[in-house]
């Protein structure tokens, strides 16, 4: 069997000169002449082989004269003539359409590599015929007939694990919408991290301390308070059947924030917080569409009373409760542009005891689209409601008074953050590294934000994924 063909473009001093180029458009407009003659007939006969040899006679580079060719001795058996056929068809279809110095349409490549596969597939060589459908799919993320190809070559080699790439590659998961709606196939193990900042602002009055505030606090409210949070959460995912997916993501959280009155002291802490349990499962799917169900169990693995700075401020790492989060997941992909456009969505409703952290509603809704085989954009919408809860906190007065020792003072209270309403645009990007690693990355900008209650400013988001299977080495 011949090499496959190294693809180059060709430079300009390539090009032939205005005579000889005239003349090699003639050749080729003569040469579409032919082509087309054998396409009238279209019935693998000795005949329309001639045409096609004739046009690439004429015109050596006439990429789909080579590929039609190519067609024609896979399906009379010439096994090896049709595998050199679709390598010269590979060869010219990036460089340039016959007769002009356009380039080649990259579809017909991706119809080449698709056809130089079902060659392999017809000689047994199934793994061969794996790489030449995966190619097509790096090209084209979208091809359904790449897809199914590959698809048919794995059953029939046993590899039913390597279904997961056309699948990940055409339905990319989110980066701020929690769930997508699909379920990891069995035997596959995702690891991955995620890197969150973001800051917080919202004012502290004094209807929002529960039992009121003693007169001499009253002159120092209302007060702008504010935090800032650094949190690395770890990603483990692995599906112990087709439809059915585990999850466990541990947290690690570094707060500063500040809480005093009169006095600018930020302080610190740092620690572990809640972990979530995620149990998932994907009880509807057809070829491009996925649904599931999921349930994310918080576990109080994270401090909710830790204190720090010179004044034991408190400042929660964890709930303190379990907490209940149950949801439903859609994923479904559109052909858009000749691209897949991929459209996520999910709402989930989070059961607290109001201790910490209240009830949470949340509504997501992402756009995926490729810019290119290695690159998908990210438009999301990311809604929450939260309910309001009760909290004790420590407020630390800097005021210069009689009754204040060294002019400070602290005051043990309970604080109860209000209701409201929050929505964000969310732009991203997730670039395909080697094999199934994945690098996304993306902000959160709020459109609303709720009056009075804790409220991010914006949130920024980086993330590293990978998959993994017993073949991916």
């Amino acid at each position: 069997m011949a090499e496959e063909a190294t693809l180059e473009l060709q430079t300009a001093a390539e090009i032939e000169p205005e005579p000889e180029k005239a003349a090699w458009a003639d050749a080729c407009d003569e040469a579409r002449k032919w082509y087309n003659e054998g396409l009238n007939l279209s019935d693998n006969s000795a005949r329309e082989v001639a045409y096609y040899q004739r046009a690439i006679e004429l015109c050596p580079d006439f990429s789909a004269a080579h590929n039609r060719l190519g067609e024609v001795y896979k399906s009379r058996g010439e096994y090896e003539s049709a595998l050199e056929e679709f390598n010269q068809a590979k060869k010219w279809s990036l460089l340039r359409e016959p007769g002009t110095d356009q380039r080649g349409d990259r579809s017909l490549l991706v119809q080449q590599y698709i056809n130089q596969g079902e060659v392999y597939r017809m000689q047994g060589r199934y793994d061969l015929a794996a790489g030449q459908y995966k190619r097509a799919l790096k090209i084209n993320p979208g091809s359904r007939l790449a897809m199914n190809k590959l698809q048919y070559v794995n059953k029939l080699s046993g590899k039913y694990d390597d279904l997961l790439l056309p699948l990940l590659q055409t339905m990319s998961s989110p980066i701020f919408t929690r769930q997508p709606g699909m379920a990891l196939p069995k035997g596959i193990f995702s690891a991955g991290f995620l890197v969150r900042w973001w800051t917080q602002e919202a004012t502290l009055s004094e209807d929002m301390f529960v039992g009121g505030l003693p007169d001499p606090f009253r002159p120092a409210l209302p007060y702008e308070r504010s935090t800032d949070v650094l949190q690395v959460v770890l990603d483990l995912r692995y599906g112990l059947t087709d439809n059915f997916t585990i999850g466990l993501f541990p947290r690690w959280s570094t707060i500063w924030f500040d809480m005093q009155i009169d006095a600018s002291a930020e302080e610190k802490v740092t620690g572990i917080g809640d972990t979530n349990l995620l149990t998932k499962y994907q009880f509807f799917k057809t070829r491009n569409t996925r649904i599931s169900l999921f349930h994310l169990l918080s576990i109080p693995t994270g401090d909710e009373e830790t204190r720090a700075g010179q004044f034991n401020t408190i400042v929660p790492l964890g709930s303190g409760s379990f907490n209940f989060t149950p949801g439903i997941a859609l994923t479904t992909k559109k052909e858009y542009l000749e691209a897949p456009l991929t459209i996520h969505s999910n709402i989930s409703y989070r059961f607290t005891n109001d201790e910490w952290v209240g009830d949470e509603l949340r509504c997501d809704l992402a756009f995926s689209y490729p810019f290119s085989p290695d690159i998908n954009s990210f438009l999301e919408l990311n809604y929450r409601w939260r309910d309001s809860f009760i909290h004790p906190q420590t407020i630390t007065v800097g005021r210069d008074r009689p009754m204040f020792s060294g002019g400070q003072a602290q005051f043990e209270t309970a604080i109860e953050e209000k209701s409201g309403h929050t929505l964000f645009l969310s732009p991203g990007f997730q670039f395909i590294l080697y094999k199934d690693i994945r690098l996304n990355v993306g902000a959160q900008i709020p459109l609303i934000k709720p009056e009075g209650g804790w409220a991010e400013k914006f949130v920024l988001n980086f993330g590293l994924r990978g998959f993994w299977d017993k073949n991916w080495w």
